[in-house]
């Protein structure tokens, strides 16, 4: 069984790795702690185009779970905490699932403010994880203070290089079944998993590639909707993508 860890995430604009003070779950009322968005820029997910947003790598892959927000607690600019989000995931920072969308409640710029409880991710498999206000509470700036995501320990290692491996799906759209075929020199042992569009694992297998050339995945039981299919190998992976119509 992993263990469990909790990454306590500091709002900076750019991805962040970081750790902050969280005992006792209270925040403070300065203006300068958090993060703070007062216009728009391109969305590292350019179908959401120029937006407010804040992106946080995680370094790995991980299975993010319970999370706990702080809006922005400041008593003359509790209006500009954000309200409704949005959250897309993303494995390489390349291909983004949106997981959905989720209410902040305001804070009330009081000393011992203690935040709101954020969503229950249930294991979704992550290591990007882009953050994108969709309103706030009235102000001309969009921010919230702090987040905290507990996670599992890292589930694969990182995925920053692409795999060397041409990859292909027949049929695709799919309704049963489709055969993946790889066009790879490599030899060894790789996963191959498939995700669906809010980040969970909905298959995972272990494949020597020296020896399997081909693979039948069984899409019978997915529903119908955009997966993921993922090959890696050796701290690297290959994404295509899978339509499945039943």
């Amino acid at each position: 069984m992993k263990s469990g860890i909790t990454f306590i995430l500091i709002s900076l604009f750019f991805s962040s790795y970081s750790y902050a003070q969280c005992f006792p779950d209270r925040h403070s009322t300065s203006t300068s702690s958090g993060w703070l968005s007062c216009f728009e820029t391109q969305n590292p997910n350019t179908s959401r185009g120029n937006s407010h947003w804040i992106l946080y790598d995680l370094g790995e892959v991980h299975e993010i779970k319970e999370s706990h927000f702080w809006n922005v607690n400041d008593p003359e600019n509790l209006n500009q905490g954000v309200q409704e989000v949005v959250l897309d995931i993303s494995l390489d920072g390349t291909s983004w699932w949106e997981w959905g969308t989720f209410t902040i409640e305001q804070s009330n710029g009081s000393s011992f403010y203690e935040g709101t409880e954020g969503p229950d991710f249930s294991g979704t498999n992550a290591r990007y994880l882009l953050f994108t206000p969709l309103s706030n509470y009235g102000g001309s700036c969009y921010g919230f203070s702090e987040l905290k995501i507990n996670v599992d320990e890292e589930l694969i290692s990182s995925t920053e290089e692409l795999l060397e491996v041409d990859m292909s799906l027949s049929p695709n759209p799919a309704d049963n079944r489709t055969l993946v075929e790889f066009n790879t020199d490599l030899a060894g042992m790789a996963v191959l998993q498939v995700v669906d569009n809010i980040g969970r694992i909905v298959m995972r297998e272990s494949l020597n590639i020296s020896n399997v050339k081909t693979y039948e995945i069984n899409t019978s039981e997915f529903q119908s909707g955009l997966y993921q299919v993922s090959l890696l190998m050796d701290k690297q992976i290959k994404t295509i993508e899978l339509s499945i119509v039943h």
